[in-house]
C-alpha cells in the first residue's frame, strides 16, 4: 500500500501474562522501533493505557493495557502491508501470545461465570479485524447466557470488533434483556460502535 493511501491496522496480538512491558520494550529496540508517545489509563472513562513506538514515522506499534478485560496486546498500523505483516509476524513469534485456536479453546472449556467472563473477553479482544464466524458465535452465546455477568462480558466483547453482524444481537438485548443494566450497556455499545440506521 502506498504512502498516500489509507492507514491499515493489524489484528491485535494478545500477550500472555508472563510477558512484561520490559519484554515489549526489548522487542521494540530489537526491531528498531522508537518510543513516540504514551496515553495513561483513565479507568473512570474505560480508557486504556497505550504506548506507541514508530519505525519510520508512519509504521507504529501500539501496546494496550485494556481497561475492560485487563488483557494486554500489541498491534501495528501504517500504510505498507509488507511492513505491518513483517512486524506482526516477528511479534507473534518473539512475544509469548495467545493463538486464535487457543483463545477459542479457552472459551469452549470454561465452566461457570468465573471462567466464562474472562474467556469471553479474551475472545473479544482476540477477534480479527475481518469477520470470524467462530469468534462471533462464542460472543453471541455469551450474550445469551443466563448469568448477567457473562452477558455483560459478551456485550463488551462486541466492542473490540467493528462487525456489523453484532448489531441485531445488541439491539435485541437493548430492548429485551431482563436486566436494565444490560439493556443500558447494549445501548451504550450500539451508540459508540454503530452508525444510526445500520442494520
Amino acid at each position: 500500500m502506498g504512502i498516500g493511501e489509507e492507514r491499515i491496522f493489524s489484528d491485535r496480538i494478545v500477550l500472555r501474562e508472563r510477558v512484561s512491558l520490559d519484554d515489549v520494550n526489548r522487542f521494540a529496540v530489537k526491531r528498531s522501533l522508537r518510543k513516540i508517545g504514551e496515553f495513561p489509563a483513565e479507568p473512570d472513562s474505560l480508557k486504556s493505557r497505550e504506548i506507541m513506538w514508530s519505525l519510520d514515522r508512519i509504521t507504529i506499534m501500539h501496546y494496550i493495557e485494556d481497561a475492560i478485560s485487563g488483557n494486554r496486546c500489541v498491534s501495528f498500523s501504517g500504510k505498507r502491508h509488507e511492513r505491518i505483516e513483517r512486524l506482526e509476524s516477528y511479534a507473534a513469534h518473539e512475544l509469548s501470545s495467545w493463538r486464535k485456536a487457543e483463545i477459542i479453546d479457552s472459551y469452549d472449556h470454561a465452566e461457570g461465570a468465573d471462567e466464562l467472563v474472562p474467556a469471553t473477553l479474551l475472545v473479544g479482544i482476540g477477534s480479527s479485524n475481518s469477520f470470524d464466524e467462530v469468534a462471533f458465535s462464542r460472543v453471541c452465546r455469551a450474550m445469551e447466557d443466563p448469568d448477567t455477568a457473562v452477558r455483560q462480558a459478551g456485550i463488551w466483547a462486541t466492542s473490540y470488533a467493528a462487525w456489523l453482524e453484532y448489531g441485531p444481537h445488541l439491539r435485541v438485548i437493548a430492548q429485551r434483556d431482563p436486566d436494565i443494566d444490560r439493556r443500558n450497556q447494549a445501548q451504550f455499545v450500539l451508540s459508540m460502535r454503530y452508525a444510526e440506521g445500520d442494520e
